[in-house]
Order: structure tokens, then sequence, then C-alpha cells
């Protein structure tokens, strides 16, 4: 399977309440084609930043993370959980290719009115739907602004790189200037006295 394919999954629920107050089901995705999935490091389902209105409790502390279990049918995977997909919660299904791609069907993710962008609004996919697995990090990172020019991307992870080797040359000089001191008292306690 190319990289650049779209793969594209049929998404169904055992319980066909998406959106509504306590929905917790199990999620299913057959992908198209059928055999996106067959070489892949894994397919699971993220939930993340939720909470339960009713009861209080949070699964997970907030974060579940459920492995997509083959059903038995080429191509189609379902949580082995129950998922929550209303309220706050942001569902992903997620499928990691080697060696790098990373997609992901945004399942259940609010609105988000404190960020601006193609990302901010409502998204549900509805049961029975076709959606099309997009770059995960685009899900990840609502909040992150497409106007910002890659240079400036390019320089900040620069700068960072550059920090963590300033600091790795830092305590390697410390070290070694631990092990110098170190090795002159034990020379000179070795000495003989005059």
């Amino acid at each position: 399977m190319a990289g650049t394919d779209v793969i594209m999954g049929h998404v169904s629920y055992d319980d066909d309440c998406i959106g509504t107050d306590g929905c917790m089901t199990r999620v299913s995705v057959r992908t198209d084609p059928l055999d996106a999935a067959d070489d892949a490091v894994w397919i699971s389902a993220l939930a993340y930043q939720g909470r339960h209105r009713t009861s209080g409790e949070v699964p997970g502390n907030g974060m579940l993370s459920v492995a997509m279990e083959p059903t038995g049918h080429a191509g189609e995977y379902r949580s082995s959980e129950p998922l929550p997909v209303y309220g706050n919660w942001k569902v992903l299904i997620r499928l990691h290719l080697a060696p790098t791609t990373m997609v992901s069907i945004p399942v259940h993710m609010p609105a988000d009115t404190a960020i601006s962008g193609p990302a901010s609004g409502l998204v549900q996919v509805d049961d029975g739907t076709d959606a099309a697995f997009v770059h995960e990090p685009f899900m990840l990172q609502r909040e992150r602004k497409p106007d910002v020019p890659t240079w400036l991307w390019a320089t900040m992870y620069g700068v960072v790189i550059g920090s963590w080797l300033v600091l790795l040359a830092f305590y390697g000089w410390l070290f070694a200037a631990a092990a110098g001191a170190s090795g002159v008292a034990a020379r000179n306690e070795a000495a003989p006295a005059p």
C-alpha cells in the first residue's frame, strides 16, 4: 500500500447514539481498500479530553486507548471496548503504517470556539458513513494556525535541537571536569610526602 493513497473507512456503531449525552458504543471501521491495515504497525482507537456529565467518572482519567480488533471480515475492525462519542470527548480511529504514515478518522470532536481554522468545528461521523483517514497531526493539533510560515517551524525546531545539543555538551564538560578533579586529588593523595 503506497503512503500517498487515500484510505477510506466505513464507520458504524453498535448503538447509533453518537452525540447524545452518555453515549458509549463500540465502533467498527471497514477500510477501503480492504488490505489498507494488513501491514499496519497498529490500528487503535483513542478517546481523550473528556468527562462523563452524568456520573462524574472519567474512564482512563480522561483518556482511553482501545485496540481495534479484526472482526473476521476482510478489512473490518471493531473497538475492543465501548468508546465515549459525546460531549467533550475527542475520538479518533488511528492507523499507523510503516515507516511514518500516521492517519486517523476523527469520529467525534466537539466544536472548539477558542480556536479558529478549518478544524475548529464539530466533527461527527454518523452511523454507516464513509470517512477519509486524514493526516493525524491535523486533528491532534486542531489549534495549529494554518497561516504560520514553514520557515518559522524549521527555525524553532532548530532552536530546540540546538538547545539540547548545548545542554548535552555542558553536561559532558561537567562530567569531564569532575573526572579530572577527582584524578588530581587521587594523585595528590598517592604522592609521597617530601
